[in-house]
C-alpha cells in the first residue's frame, strides 16, 4: 500500500511539472530564435533600455507584494483541497483591491519623477519619455504575477501554462513588430498592453471566486499573515536580484547591455528549472498534510528530478558559451564571454537552492523562511560590493554564484531540524556522468576548428551521444515513470 501511495504522489508531482515544463521548454526554444533577432536589431543603448524597464518592474514587484504571492502558495492549496471556496474568494477579492491600488500610486510617482530617473538609470534626462512608459509597465506587471500566482496556488497548471506560452511567444512578437514601426517606445507599449490582455483572461478564469458573496473584510488579518513573506520579498531581492540592481546603477548603460544579453542565457535556464519546481511546492503541502513521511519521499525523488534536468543543460551551456555569444548580437557582446561562464557555473547548483528553500517554506514556519532568506541576502550583498570592487562586472558574476552555494548551505542547515533531508547522490552521478563527456566532445571540436555551421554540426552529434548514454545511465523508475507521462499527454 505504502509503495502504490508514493508512485502515485510521484506520479502526480511529475505530471503537474510536465505541464508547466513543456510550455517553458516550448518558450525557451521560441525564446532562442527571438533573443538572436533582438539582439541584432537593437542598438547597445536600447538593449539597456529594456534592462531598466526589467530592472524596475521587478524592484516594484517586491514594493508591491505586500506579501501575498507567498501567502497564496501557503493558503490556496489547503483552501482549494477542502473545498472553501469562499476563503478563496475571500483571499482574491481583498488581495487585488490592495495590489491594483498600490500599483497605479507607485506608477504615478515614476512617471512624474521620470526626468531624474532617466539620469539616473541612462544617464541622460532626455530618455525621460522612455521612463514614463517603463511606469506603466509597473502596473502590468505587477497585475500579471499576482493573476499567476493565484493560478499556482489553485493548481491550474495547464491554464497557467498556456498563458505563459501566449506571453512569451504571442505578446513579444506583438511588442516586436511595434519596435520594427515606432522603435524601443513601441517595444515597451506592446509588453505592457500585451501582457494586460493575458493577465484579463487569468482573472476570467478565476471569476467564479470573485462572484461568490464572500466579504472584502480582516484586511488586517490578511496582512499580519503575509507580514513574514513581506520581508522575505525583500530579502530575496537582495539575494538574487541586487547584482542587476548594482549593475545598473553603477556602471554605463552599455555594461548594463551586456551583463542583461548575457545573464539572458541564464535566465533562460532558471525559467526552466522554476517552472519544473513549481508544482512541486503545492503538491508538497496538499499531500504531507498528516503525512510528513511523504515529505520526505517528494523530497528525495524530486533531488534526482534536479539532478537529471539542471546539470546536463548547464554543462551544454557552459560548453556552447562562446558560440552562443558570437551568434547574437553578431560578436558585440563577446566580451561578457566570462561573465556567462561564470554565471553558468552557478547555475549547477540552482536547482538544489530552489528545492531546499521550498521544503523549508513547506516543513516550516515563516520564521524559518526568513531566517534562511535573510542569511542569504546579507551574503549576497556582501559579496557583491566587495567583488565588483576588487574585480569590476566579472566580480558581481562570481557573487551571485557564490551566494548560491551558501543558500544551499544555509538551507541545509535550517532544513535538517524540520525533516531527514536525503538526497540522492546517484541521480547527481548519472546527471555528470551523462553530459561531460559530449560537452567536453564539444568544446574539443570547436577548439580544433571554429565556425557557426561548425559547431551547429558538433552540438547535434554530441546531442546524440549525450541521449545514447542518458537512455544507458537511467534507472528502469525513471524509464517507466517517462513512459506513463508521455501516454497520459
Amino acid at each position: 500500500m505504502d509503495s502504490q501511495l508514493t508512485s502515485k504522489e510521484s506520479f502526480q508531482v511529475a505530471r503537474a511539472s510536465l505541464s508547466l515544463g513543456v510550455a517553458e521548454v516550448i518558450n525557451i526554444v521560441f525564446g532562442v530564435f527571438y533573443f538572436f533577432l533582438v539582439t541584432r536589431l537593437f542598438t547597445k543603448m536600447e538593449m539597456a533600455v529594456v534592462a531598466v524597464m526589467t530592472v524596475i518592474t521587478n524592484l516594484s514587484a517586491v514594493f508591491l507584494s505586500f506579501g501575498f504571492h507567498e501567502a497564496s502558495r501557503k493558503l490556496l492549496p489547503a483552501y482549494a483541497a477542502s473545498g472553501e471556496d469562499s476563503k478563496i474568494g475571500w483571499f482574491l477579492k481583498n488581495t487585488w483591491i490592495i495590489i491594483l491600488g498600490t500599483s497605479i500610486l507607485l506608477a504615478l510617482a515614476v512617471f512624474s519623477f521620470a526626468e531624474p530617473l532617466a539620469k539616473i538609470f541612462l544617464r541622460k534626462a532626455d530618455g525621460s519619455s522612455v521612463l514614463r512608459l517603463i511606469a506603466w509597465g509597473i502596473v502590468s506587471n505587477k497585475c500579471y504575477e499576482t493573476a499567476q500566482h493565484n493560478l499556482c496556488g489553485l493548481q491550474m497548471f495547464n491554464e497557467m501554462s498556456l498563458g505563459q506560452i501566449l506571453s512569451y511567444t504571442v505578446v513579444r512578437l506583438y511588442a516586436l513588430a511595434l519596435y520594427l514601426s515606432t522603435g524601443v517606445n513601441g517595444y515597451i507599449v506592446g509588453l505592457i498592453t500585451g501582457q494586460t490582455v493575458i493577465t484579463t483572461w487569468f482573472v476570467f478564469l478565476t471569476r467564479k471566486y470573485f462572484l461568490n458573496r464572500s466579504e472584502i473584510t480582516n484586511q488586517l488579518h490578511l496582512f499580519r499573515y503575509s507580514l513574514p513573506f513581506y520581508a522575505n520579498e525583500f530579502i530575496r531581492y537582495g539575494g538574487n536580484q541586487i547584482d542587476t540592481l548594482l549593475v545598473s546603477i553603477f556602471l554605463r548603460p552599455e555594461v548594463l547591455a551586456t551583463y542583461y544579453v548575457v545573464k539572458r542565457f541564464v535566465d533562460y535556464s532558471e525559467s526552466y528549472v522554476n517552472s519544473l519546481l513549481k508544482p512541486l511546492f503545492p503538491k508538497m503541502i496538499a499531500l504531507s498534510q498528516g503525512n510528513p513521511e511523504a515529505l520526505k519521499r517528494i523530497f528525495f525523488k524530486s533531488s534526482r528530478y534536479v539532478s537529471l534536468v539542471s546539470i546536463p543543460l548547464v554543462i551544454f551551456l557552459m560548453a556552447l558559451s562562446y558560440f552562443l555569444l558570437d551568434l547574437y548580437g553578431k560578436g558585440k557582446y563577446l566580451s561578457g564571454l566570462p561573465l556567462l561562464l561564470i554565471l553558468a557555473g552557478g547555475m549547477l547548483f540552482y536547482g538544489y537552492q530552489v528545492l531546499f528553500g521550498g521544503a523549508v517554506f513547506v516543513a516550516g514556519q515563516p520564521a524559518e523562511t526568513t531566517k534562511m532568506e535573510t542569511a542569504q541576502c546579507l551574503v549576497s550583498v556582501l559579496l557583491v560590493f566587495l567583488l565588483t570592487r576588487l574585480y569590476g562586472v566579472n566580480g558581481t558574476a562570481a557573487a551571485k554564484t557564490l551566494t548560491r552555494i551558501s543558500a544551499i548551505i544555509v538551507g541545509w542547515f535550517i532544513g535538517r531540524k524540520l525533516f531527514p533531508f536525503t538526497l540522492d547522490i546517484s541521480g547527481i552521478t548519472t546527471a555528470l556522468a551523462t553530459s561531460l563527456i559530449p560537452a567536453g566532445l564539444l568544446v574539443l571540436l570547436q577548439l580544433w576548428r571554429y565556425s557557426l555551421s561548425l559547431t551547429a554540426l558538433y552540438l547535434a552529434v554530441c546531442t546524440s551521444v549525450f541521449i545514447i548514454l542518458s537512455w544507458e545511465f537511467l534507472s528502469g523508475e525513471d524509464k517507466n515513470l517517462l513512459k506513463a507521462m508521455v501516454i497520459q499527454m
